[in-house]
């Protein structure tokens, strides 16, 4: 009886797939992948966000503790309570303030929020895309 099955399923011919319905299936696959991948930047992305937001108290908290002990602020609160010795002084007064300004502080503080604005920027940008997909029906 087996034999019977063999001999008849030999006669028949393989059935062709269509090729719209072969396109349809690789662009399904090909539409997956990139949804995975996009899901995995956006996971990495928000990671990276995370930790360059909690490296920047820190770096506030350095530059705070820097203008504290340089004396800046007292300088620079000069400049509100009495106003007319600034004017009299100003080559003085504004000499002594840009010597007491940390600026390696201030420019490690500058060069972590321009790292957490471009990942920022990143993460948006590939959160789109992700909501795109859910928009269109892609997920």
């Amino acid at each position: 009886m087996q034999e019977n099955y063999q001999k008849l399923l030999s006669q028949l011919e393989t059935p062709r797939a269509n090729s719209v319905l072969l396109n349809k299936i690789m662009l399904k696959i090909d539409l997956e992948s990139q949804r995975i991948s996009l899901k995995r930047r956006l996971f990495a992305f928000g990671l990276l966000t995370a930790t360059t937001a909690s490296a920047l108290v820190p770096a506030f908290q350095l530059v705070i503790t820097r203008l504290n002990e340089s004396g800046f602020s007292t300088f620079f609160s000069l400049l509100f309570s009495d106003f007319s010795i600034v004017l009299r002084e100003w080559q003085t007064f504004f000499a002594s303030l840009m010597e007491s300004f940390p600026i390696m502080s201030f420019v490690l503080l500058l060069a972590g929020l321009l790292i957490f604005i471009q990942i920022l920027k990143l993460f948006i940008k590939n959160l789109n895309l992700i909501l795109t997909y859910k928009q269109y029906g892609l997920n």
